[in-house]
């Protein structure tokens, strides 16, 4: 056994693998391309992960990994999980099948807290919010994806300040500076224009969620619309938490629980203000925190615990010390 282990976590941006030793020491990491093939497809998918995966294990000396543990954006059923192994063969050979494959949520929330037991919220161009008990107990909420669902991330965010501006323009709703912040960045001077864009399919769901800071920015200029909007995605943001809690039985858990948060969208103070009032109404003992480790980590840190046999806040101090320790060496920020 060579004693290393190796965590990944993909989504619809980029793939990124860290080898560790056995100690949680990080010794190299790769990047790649996007590894969700719902998004990009099968072949972008694999490149992905080869690129990613190949860099990592050649920084680390070339060791076939004892343990592998891949967080995947929309990986949630048995089918989903042997894709992604199958995608994993070209660059581990027979490790790819012994790999353990879970949704993103899982790694975000072992990094987040560092393996403790509670709930990560993640927001950035959409959401979803997960829970996990010491006992296995857990729980996903959100999700859904822009079509059907996203409330409180980016992209609603922003779709609903679009939105506004039109519906300012018919007389169905007050007039807000929504519309001299959002025009613009559309590439547009007036509201007619946004169906012949439409038609062009020149907005699709990441240009629209950029649009979300010039929303958050309005709201903190105190336009009432745009504020109103940062108070529903907070409210959406705090429904998601309710619902893991309240699957969880966390409301009156001793001493209370921790919810980690991460995402770009919550990084903007209005937001975290917003989601802090909703949570602090309906859930008093929960605790907002800043994600103390990065998903990667969070996903070599469930390869640790893997290798040994043991639940995430089961492993030895020592070992989150090496993980946060190297996971700065390598700028892996949370």
């Amino acid at each position: 056994m060579s004693g290393h282990v190796l965590g990944i976590d993909t989504g619809g941006t980029k793939t990124m693998a860290a080898v560790a030793d056995q100690t949680g020491r990080i010794l190299a990491v790769g990047t790649g391309g996007p590894g969700n093939p719902d998004g990009v497809g099968l072949a972008k998918a694999q490149a992905g992960y080869d690129q990613a995966i190949r860099e990592a294990l050649a920084g680390a000396g070339g060791a076939v990994p004892d343990a592998v543990f891949v967080g995947s954006g929309g990986v949630v059923t048995e089918d989903g999980r042997d894709q992604v192994r199958r995608l994993l063969e070209p660059s581990l050979g027979p490790a790819a099948r012994a790999a353990l494959v879970d949704h993103d949520c899982r790694v975000a929330l072992a990094g987040g807290l560092a393996g403790r037991p509670g709930i990560v919220l993640i927001a950035g161009t959409g959401t979803s919010c997960f829970g996990r008990l010491t006992q296995g107990r857990e729980w996903l909420a959100s999700g859904w994806g822009s079509l059907f669902g996203d409330e409180g991330s980016a992209h609603w965010l922003a779709l609903e300040g679009v939105r506004a501006v039109l519906w300012a323009e018919d007389g169905r709703g007050p007039r807000t500076a929504l519309r001299e912040a959002l025009l613009p960045a559309l590439g547009i001077s007036h509201p007619l224009q946004i169906l012949d864009g439409t038609g062009e399919g020149r907005w699709d769901r990441t240009a629209i969620a950029a649009l979300a800071p010039l929303v958050v920015a309005a709201a903190e200029a105190e336009d009432a619309v745009a504020a109103g909007l940062v108070d529903q995605a907070g409210e959406h943001l705090a429904a998601d938490i309710g619902a893991v809690a309240r699957a969880l039985e966390l409301g009156q858990a001793p001493g209370g629980f921790e919810v980690a948060l991460v995402g770009g969208l919550l990084r903007a103070a209005a937001i975290r203000q917003a989601l802090t009032a909703a949570v602090a109404r309906d859930f008093p003992r929960a605790r907002l925190v800043q994600p103390q480790l990065a998903p990667v980590a969070g996903a070599v840190l469930l390869a640790l615990a893997q290798l040994a046999g043991c639940e995430p806040d089961q492993l030895p101090a020592g070992a989150i010390g090496h993980l946060e320790a190297s996971s700065r060496t390598f700028g892996l920020h949370p």
